[in-house]
Protein backbone atom coordinates (compact mmCIF):
# COMPACT_ATOMS: atom_id res chain seq x y z
CA UNK A 1 0.00 0.00 0.00
CA UNK A 2 3.05 2.33 -0.27
CA UNK A 3 3.51 5.31 -2.74
CA UNK A 4 5.89 3.83 -5.39
CA UNK A 5 6.09 5.32 -8.49
CA UNK A 6 8.79 5.21 -11.11
CA UNK A 7 9.69 7.75 -13.61
CA UNK A 8 8.71 5.34 -16.19
CA UNK A 9 4.85 5.31 -15.21
CA UNK A 10 5.19 9.28 -15.58
CA UNK A 11 6.14 8.93 -19.79
CA UNK A 12 3.83 11.06 -21.86
CA UNK A 13 2.17 12.42 -19.03
CA UNK A 14 3.51 15.45 -18.39
CA UNK A 15 4.15 18.65 -20.14
CA UNK A 16 8.03 19.13 -20.51
CA UNK A 17 9.67 16.19 -18.24
CA UNK A 18 9.96 13.15 -20.22
CA UNK A 19 10.78 11.22 -17.13
CA UNK A 20 14.43 10.49 -18.37
CA UNK A 21 17.22 12.63 -16.91
CA UNK A 22 18.33 13.51 -20.11
CA UNK A 23 20.48 16.74 -21.19
CA UNK A 24 17.74 19.59 -20.69
CA UNK A 25 16.12 18.36 -17.29
CA UNK A 26 19.79 18.20 -16.36
CA UNK A 27 20.40 21.74 -17.64
CA UNK A 28 16.99 23.14 -16.12
CA UNK A 29 17.77 21.36 -12.78
CA UNK A 30 21.54 23.59 -12.67
CA UNK A 31 19.78 26.84 -13.80
CA UNK A 32 17.26 26.37 -11.21
CA UNK A 33 19.66 25.65 -8.33
CA UNK A 34 21.98 28.68 -9.29
CA UNK A 35 18.81 30.92 -9.66
CA UNK A 36 18.13 29.50 -6.09
CA UNK A 37 21.51 30.45 -5.26
CA UNK A 38 21.89 33.90 -6.35
CA UNK A 39 18.52 35.33 -4.48
CA UNK A 40 19.55 33.97 -1.27
CA UNK A 41 22.93 35.54 -2.04
CA UNK A 42 21.35 38.79 -2.86
CA UNK A 43 19.37 38.67 0.07
CA UNK A 44 22.36 38.42 1.87
CA UNK A 45 24.11 40.98 0.40
CA UNK A 46 21.63 43.32 0.54
CA UNK A 47 20.53 43.04 4.56
CA UNK A 48 24.69 42.92 5.49
CA UNK A 49 25.45 45.94 3.51
CA UNK A 50 22.48 48.45 3.67
CA UNK A 51 22.71 50.02 6.78
CA UNK A 52 19.17 51.56 6.90
CA UNK A 53 16.35 49.38 5.37
CA UNK A 54 14.48 52.11 3.93
CA UNK A 55 14.71 53.60 0.17
CA UNK A 56 13.10 52.99 -3.00
CA UNK A 57 16.73 50.94 -3.98
CA UNK A 58 16.84 49.27 -0.86
CA UNK A 59 13.05 47.50 -1.16
CA UNK A 60 13.38 47.11 -4.89
CA UNK A 61 16.45 45.13 -4.14
CA UNK A 62 14.71 43.00 -1.38
CA UNK A 63 11.42 42.31 -3.46
CA UNK A 64 13.62 41.52 -6.83
CA UNK A 65 15.59 39.01 -5.02
CA UNK A 66 12.90 37.47 -2.92
CA UNK A 67 10.96 37.20 -5.86
CA UNK A 68 13.79 34.87 -7.36
CA UNK A 69 12.99 31.93 -5.07
CA UNK A 70 8.93 31.56 -5.75
CA UNK A 71 9.80 32.10 -9.61
CA UNK A 72 12.36 29.69 -9.39
CA UNK A 73 10.29 27.01 -7.38
CA UNK A 74 7.08 27.55 -9.16
CA UNK A 75 9.27 26.91 -12.06
CA UNK A 76 10.84 23.61 -11.07
CA UNK A 77 7.29 22.13 -10.19
CA UNK A 78 5.95 23.50 -13.53
CA UNK A 79 8.50 21.91 -14.97
CA UNK A 80 8.96 18.44 -13.46
CA UNK A 81 4.79 18.50 -12.76
CA UNK A 82 4.94 17.49 -9.03
CA UNK A 83 1.56 19.04 -8.77
CA UNK A 84 -1.56 19.99 -10.62
CA UNK A 85 -2.14 22.76 -8.65
CA UNK A 86 -0.68 26.04 -7.34
CA UNK A 87 2.28 26.06 -9.48
CA UNK A 88 1.45 28.38 -12.16
CA UNK A 89 -0.07 30.75 -9.49
CA UNK A 90 2.69 30.66 -7.63
CA UNK A 91 5.09 31.00 -10.83
CA UNK A 92 2.70 34.24 -12.16
CA UNK A 93 2.74 36.19 -8.71
CA UNK A 94 6.30 35.79 -8.37
CA UNK A 95 6.69 36.71 -12.02
CA UNK A 96 5.39 40.25 -11.18
CA UNK A 97 7.71 41.20 -8.93
CA UNK A 98 10.34 41.16 -11.35
CA UNK A 99 10.41 43.82 -13.99
CA UNK A 100 9.88 46.94 -12.26
CA UNK A 101 12.55 45.57 -9.47
CA UNK A 102 14.92 44.86 -11.85
CA UNK A 103 14.67 48.02 -13.89
CA UNK A 104 16.30 50.26 -11.32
Amino acid sequence: MGLEVSFADLHDTTTFFSGNFDVSSVFVTVCCALSIYNGLELLLLVFTTFRRFQGLYFWSLVIASFGLLPYTVGLLIMYFTFTNSGEFCLHAVAQCNQPPAFSD
